[in-house]
């Protein structure tokens, strides 16, 4: 296998860091309205959220990411 081979599969197998991100930062990356994104979340439309405490509630980045390039990809479809 060739380096460059051997370098393009390790970061396929790479893990991705998977921050967690708030509300606000949500509706600036989606551009929906926080009734929208609660909405299709009860839908399955959308990404869960993952209550953290009491009344603090966050999104895994990398599920908002894939779902922001999935509509993406839909749009070119």
């Amino acid at each position: 296998m060739s380096e460059n081979n051997q370098l393009n599969q390790s970061d396929n197998t790479k893990p991705r860091n998977d921050n967690l991100i708030k509300k606000k930062e949500v509706v600036k990356r989606t551009s929906l309205s926080p009734q929208t994104i609660y909405r299709w979340m009860k839908d399955g439309r959308f990404p869960k959220s993952i209550p953290i405490a009491p009344r603090t509630t966050v999104w895994s980045e990398n599920e908002i990411n894939d779902w922001i390039e999935k509509k993406k990809q839909e749009c070119r479809s």
